[in-house]
């Protein structure tokens, strides 16, 4: 029976040292499953970081680009403006143009008219000169 006793306690000291290397390597097994988690949660979570990082840089360049785009479209906004008034300039430059070379037209036509008119009175002058020395010539004789 001592034997037994024995025996037993033996079996028994063998199965609490199973159960405790049981336990210990399932607190291992526990701790290595723990550390995997976080380096999975760790690599997530950096993944996540450079994820938003990127989508803030994209972001800021698509806010730069539509600036740009502004930009771009109030300079062709100005130019076409810019492009309005010279050519609205050149229209009004012409149209006097246009009314100085009327009026001088106008000038240099009242002018030839003017010396016509004088030409004939003078012709008319000398035509009653004529006459009249004419007359006096025949009143002589």
């Amino acid at each position: 029976m001592m034997a037994e006793i024995e025996a037993e306690m033996a079996r028994q000291a063998a199965l609490d040292a199973f159960q405790a290397k049981l336990a210990a390597d399932k607190a291992a097994a526990a701790a290595s499953t723990a550390a995997y988690q976080d380096s999975l949660l760790d690599a997530e979570f950096a993944a996540l970081e450079a994820q938003i990082e990127a989508e803030a840089d994209a972001a800021e360049m698509m806010a730069e680009i539509e600036a740009e785009m502004a930009r771009q479209a109030a300079l062709d906004a100005f130019q076409a403006k810019l492009a309005d008034e010279k050519a609205a300039a050149a229209a009004s430059t012409a149209a006097y143009q246009d009314s100085l070379l009327d009026a001088e037209f106008a000038a240099l036509e009242a002018q030839i008219k003017a010396e016509a008119d004088a030409a004939e009175m003078m012709a008319e002058i000398e035509e009653r000169w004529q006459d009249w020395l004419l007359l006096l010539s025949s009143k002589q004789n």
